[in-house]
């Protein structure tokens, strides 16, 4: 969702930060944290950052985009650095790094996933939301599923995206799937 972070209400920024603590909160239920630090590559305005530092988290967020990454540093007062991913130089582990709907965005899909590896501690969690390419959402909207935008360059299944993780050493232990209410025409 594209945001005028000038004229974006405080109710608004409550209202979503509120939906992402609770979405967030039951998709990682049961799962215990060592530490608690917190990586979120493509922050946008912070909303995700806020909710998990809510939830306890120390949050640091990656993102490209001056205007988003201004307005969660300044109004949502979360750390956020102003930089692509593939340039960013990090030498600690994060016990969470979280992609919510960015991964799909990747040229090189090999080259973020080995940089993901290196930010996840041992015992760490890469969390990750992608559109589905076998969801009834694509089946439903067919061309015009909003996934096959120009600047979506990969499609995942969730097939595709074990044998990814799993090729980086990482272990998938829980799948959730949406969908939501196509409407004809």
């Amino acid at each position: 969702m594209a945001y005028n972070f000038d004229e974006i209400s405080d109710q608004e920024v409550r209202k979503n930060i509120d939906a992402v603590k609770s979405l967030h909160k039951q998709n990682l239920s049961g799962i215990e944290f060592q530490s608690k630090n917190m990586l979120e590559i493509g922050s946008g305005g912070g909303f995700a950052l806020a909710a998990f530092s809510e939830m306890g988290f120390n949050t640091t967020g990656v993102e490209t985009s001056a205007p988003a990454a201004r307005f969660s540093s300044e109004r949502l007062k979360q750390k956020v650095i102003h930089t692509p991913f593939e340039e960013l130089k990090v030498t600690e582990g994060y016990d969470l790094v979280f992609l919510n709907h960015v991964l799909e965005h990747f040229v090189d899909v090999d080259l973020a996933m080995a940089k993901l590896n290196e930010l996840v501690k041992s015992g760490g969690l890469l969390y990750v939301r992608v559109p589905d390419y076998d969801s009834y959402d694509r089946r439903s909207y067919g061309k015009k599923w909003p996934a096959h935008l120009h600047f979506h360059i990969s499609n995942f299944s969730e097939k595709s995206l074990k044998i990814l993780f799993r090729k980086y050493g990482f272990e998938v232990f829980r799948v959730q799937k949406y969908f939501s209410v196509c409407l004809p025409g």
